[in-house]
């Protein structure tokens, strides 16, 4: 399930709610109070780190999940950084970005920021800066206003992305539908653009920078969304991050049964015991992670994908949707052993399945298509336009899909595409 507690608001004894838990029926549950034992005013021990202590005698422990969040790089670094960014992470919660800009400029001249604090104040100057302005401060007050209503926390990506493309829609300025325009003549600036416009209408926290991690964070009332941004220009490639198949995989999805027919067993049985092996690793290398990724056509039309791909690809397996099938080609990676043998390291393909095609006799003919690939330890949404209707159409969950063709004239969309800064522009300016 991509959506994770966030250990920022442990502090605060926000309601602990887990993907496809059903929230508290304590009417009190969500009160920020101090646990037993902790006076007004003292601080809260972080439920990760070991009590010190036993606990007293009737004493109530907080029932917390820990989830697997990754390490915070500024954990251990002997300055106040680290209390900064739990400050500035919770503001964000609230929402109000003047509040936000003013606990950036509090920081933003430190100069004994480390380079990826700096980075990570940068980055989250520029995206509150937009947020100031009203054309995406208003859009982003209605996403989040809708997140906090109605988000679906199995599968919040998906749904983010319908806020998004929703409000984008119906938004009278210009520069909201334009950007996405922009970006596809910004060549290698365009994916860090992309970033920042989908955090700012968010209200989202830029914590990394296109890499196999999360780039940005949606922080709700005791919880967060990771969210990885994606943009293109067409259909047919995008890297969505690392993927291989470990050692010690298929004793982690099997059962000592199912393992021993994997080598034992018939060759269909041994087939479809690989697939699954394969398909339940991707699902739990994603698993804490949604997608949004916009890709724009030289026409101008806005492609909108929000995905929560564990869900989706789990779901599609299931019910026959998906298959894998290795490959292997001149092109694929190989290895020398010790004893100077190449040995190639097999790829593979995840195929979709549309089952509502009829052979020349009128028995059920299955049309296989491309949806993801495995190329060098990377795996990419390798999915066309039409085959992408296809499966984000709403038949699976986690998916949303939708396409915003350009509502103005034809003619001012190459015009639009080069209204980008130059890089004179971009060095000659004056910092602000």
């Amino acid at each position: 399930m991509p959506i994770d507690i966030n250990m920022f608001f442990w502090e605060e004894e926000q309601p602990v709610v887990m993907a496809g838990q059903p929230p508290a029926s304590d009417p009190n549950a969500g009160a920020t109070t101090n646990p037993p034992g902790v006076a007004p005013g003292e601080e809260q021990q972080d439920p990760q780190k070991p009590q010190q202590g036993p606990p007293q005698p009737n004493e109530q422990q907080p029932d917390v999940v820990s989830p697997d969040m990754p390490e915070d790089e500024d954990d251990d670094k002997p300055n106040s950084f680290q209390e900064w960014k739990r400050a500035f992470v919770k503001s964000s919660v609230r929402g109000d970005p003047t509040e936000m800009m003013q606990l950036l400029q509090s920081v933003r001249d430190n100069k004994m920021l480390e380079a990826s604090q700096k980075k990570y104040v940068e980055d989250n100057w520029q995206i509150v800066g937009l947020r100031q302005n009203p054309a995406f401060g208003n859009v982003s007050q209605t996403i989040r206003k809708l997140a906090k209503e109605s988000l679906d926390r199995n599968n919040p990506g998906a749904d983010l992305m319908k806020y998004v493309c929703n409000s984008v829609e119906k938004s009278t300025a210009p520069v909201i539908k334009e950007t996405p325009i922009k970006l596809a003549g910004m060549y290698g600036l365009k994916s860090d653009v992309h970033r920042k416009y989908i955090a700012s209408l968010l209200g989202a926290i830029q914590v990394g920078g296109g890499g196999n991690a999360e780039d940005i964070v949606y922080p709700g009332q005791g919880f967060s969304v990771r969210i990885s941004t994606r943009f293109g220009t067409q259909f047919g490639e995008i890297s969505l991050g690392d993927w291989s198949l470990l050692r010690d995989d298929p004793q982690r999805y099997l059962s000592e049964p199912e393992l021993k027919r994997l080598s034992e067993g018939s060759p269909g049985e041994k087939q479809e015991l690989r697939r699954r092996i394969v398909s339940e690793s991707i699902c739990d290398r994603f698993k804490n992670r949604s997608f949004m990724i916009n890709v724009t056509a030289p026409d101008g039309t806005i492609y909108f994908i929000g995905w929560d791909l564990s869900e989706c690809l789990r779901a599609g397996y299931k019910q026959g949707s998906f298959l894998v099938r290795t490959k292997t080609s001149a092109e694929n990676e190989v290895m020398i052993s010790q004893n100077g043998d190449l040995i190639s390291l097999i790829d593979l393909d995840v195929l979709f399945v549309k089952k509502d095609k009829l052979d020349s006799y009128g028995n059920p003919k299955n049309e296989e298509s491309l949806f993801l690939s495995r190329r060098g330890g990377t795996l990419y949404l390798t999915c066309s336009l039409e085959n992408v209707k296809n499966i984000f159409n709403g038949s699976l969950p986690g998916c949303y899909f939708k396409e915003l063709p350009y509502s103005g004239n034809p003619s001012e969309i190459n015009l639009i595409m080069k209204a980008v800064p130059t890089v004179e522009e971009i060095l000659m300016r004056r910092s602000h």
